[in-house]
């Protein structure tokens, strides 16, 4: 099971970054989006997803500018969520997916919904987040962790 969820978490990585990873195969140290350049658009749902990934004000800055970027100022512009080195690779992926793994799988459905809801235009989002919180405590998982986190809490004033 350990080892599918790093395989899982690899090939997440891997799919998200999209053209990035494509282009760090490739060689190229500085991924970017050069397009402009050669009088072209990044295409193929390119300017859609970085618009919806990490904003407009982001997106028109590294399309616009057909601006090369490194990995740590693709981290903190929000184009990626993590930068580690290649040798360490499989240690953060299997460290993501041990963390994800030890959450509650109701709390992570909901989570996944309601994020997926915050894209679509309306208030869906809230009314998911309030049907959600509703179902979930009522889930035995839940009012367990939540009982325990209120011992320790209680124990540790």
């Amino acid at each position: 099971m350990a080892e599918r969820l790093r395989r899982v978490a690899r090939l997440a990585a891997a799919r998200d970054a999209g053209g990035w990873r494509a282009a760090r195969e490739r060689g190229v140290k500085r991924p970017g989006l050069p397009e402009a350049r050669l009088g072209l658009i990044p295409g193929a749902g390119g300017t859609q997803r970085l618009t919806r990934l990490c904003g407009r004000p982001v997106a028109a800055r590294l399309i616009l500018g057909a601006e090369i970027i490194s990995g740590a100022s693709a981290r903190e512009l929000g184009v990626i969520q993590w930068a580690v080195p290649r040798s360490e690779l499989s240690a953060a992926a299997a460290d993501i997916a041990r963390r994800v793994a030890a959450l509650p799988a109701a709390a992570l459905a909901c989570s996944k919904a309601c994020i997926a809801a915050a894209g679509e235009p309306g208030d869906d989002g809230f009314r998911n987040e309030l049907e959600c919180t509703r179902e979930l405590l009522t889930n035995t998982q839940t009012r367990e962790r939540v009982q325990a986190f209120l011992s320790r809490a209680m124990q540790s004033s």
